[in-house]
């Protein structure tokens, strides 16, 4: 399938694409900073992409603009050849959408789960998602208010899944599970995505879940975009060196420390200094780079990058410092035992068209599709 990017009025053509955004800006009020700011990537189809940021950084309103339940400020995203905004419906139906917390209904069973997403998705594969519960052992009778938050999230996959949607966005989904949970949600996604040539974009602070599991990387850093590489190619330009020795002619990305306190820096280039950098250097360092930018920004008053100086890290190459569905809300939603949470229902589910899918407000107060 072809995506459409419109650039400069005009519509570009992008093969192989599953994911676009071009020049996305999202302010929630005039005269506050911007959530996100002139962010353009490319997701290839089939890879499963690493989002990575801080709180803050504008990930999780980048993927709620790729379902439509946020709208662009300025530029334009463009999921599986369909604008969002646009045509919310139609987006919908090619995204499986994982939030943080699993969006389950307490009083309901897994069973019911499933009969609710066949009914409001016709084309829901049940046998499918049947077949990874049984995989996992996760029992279809359980109410939801009875599984782990493991077994919660491996629900929520399996909804996900069972759409059969091209495009996943997987919104921090493992950040309160075990690590064994997490290693088993991980190795479902990956078999799935590999096995039916779907495209994945995951948030995620882990960077051991990144590496299991991802093979591109998404940097955003104060609602910038900061890096936007393959894995291998990310750890392939980058080293690391102390600072108290030489750059040796590399670009300085960003500063931060050893595990044992000692200044490190991330550098572009700087072949033969330094030692290569790790996939979680790699990430550090942009991050460095990122927040030096937000302060910079927050002290000027000014959305721009700062340029080069000895306090401020270098831009480098490949950075821009350079150059779903729902529920209808019937019950409460679910929280693992003992948790004393509860969630919005933003689980795989919804209807398919935006004419058919108003909007509702769930007890949380975030947007679904009902």
């Amino acid at each position: 399938m072809l995506s459409l990017v419109e650039a400069n009025g005009e519509d570009e053509v992008l093969e192989d694409v599953a994911l676009v955004a071009h020049g996305v800006g999202k302010r929630y009020r005039r005269g506050r900073p911007w959530a996100l700011r002139d962010v353009d990537f490319a997701v290839p189809r089939g890879s499963i992409t690493a989002l990575v940021g801080p709180n803050g950084a504008g990930k999780s309103t980048l993927i709620k603009g790729c379902i439509g339940f946020e709208r662009p400020t300025a530029g334009r995203l463009v999921v599986d050849g369909i604008d969002p905004w646009r045509d919310r419906g139609g987006a919908v139906k090619r995204v499986g959408y994982v939030p943080q917390a699993a969006s389950l209904y307490r009083e309901l069973t897994v069973d019911e789960h499933l009969a609710m997403a066949l009914a409001y998705r016709p084309r829901f594969d049940r046998p499918h998602a049947e077949a990874r519960l049984r995989d996992l052992d996760i029992p279809l009778d359980a109410r939801a208010d009875e599984l782990s938050g493991g077994q919660q999230a491996q629900v929520g996959l399996a909804l996900a899944l069972g759409t059969r949607a091209p495009v996943l966005l997987l919104d921090e989904p493992l950040a309160s599970l075990d690590p064994l949970a997490r290693r088993e949600f991980l190795h479902v996604l990956v078999a799935s995505v590999r096995a039916e040539g779907s495209t994945a974009l995951l948030s995620s602070h882990v960077i051991t879940d990144i590496e299991q599991a991802c093979d591109r990387l998404l940097v955003l850093g104060g609602g910038r975009k900061l890096l936007d590489l393959s894995i291998a190619e990310a750890c392939a330009t980058h080293r690391v060196v102390a600072l108290d020795g030489g750059i040796g002619g590399g670009g300085v990305v960003g500063r931060f420390p050893s595990p044992l306190g000692e200044p490190l820096a991330l550098v572009v280039g700087g072949a033969g200094s330094g030692r290569p950098a790790t996939l979680e250097e790699v990430v550090l360092g942009h991050l460095a780079a990122g927040r030096a930018v937000a302060r910079w920004a927050a002290g000027t008053g000014s959305s721009s990058s700062p340029g080069l100086s000895s306090s401020a890290p270098a831009p480098a190459s490949g950075s821009p410092l350079a150059s779903p569905s729902a529920f209808p809300s019937a019950s409460a939603p679910a929280s693992a035992p003992g948790s004393g949470s509860s969630s919005a229902p933003a689980s795989a589910t919804s209807s398919s068209s935006a004419s058919a899918s108003p909007s509702a407000t769930a007890a949380s107060g975030e947007e679904v599709l009902v």
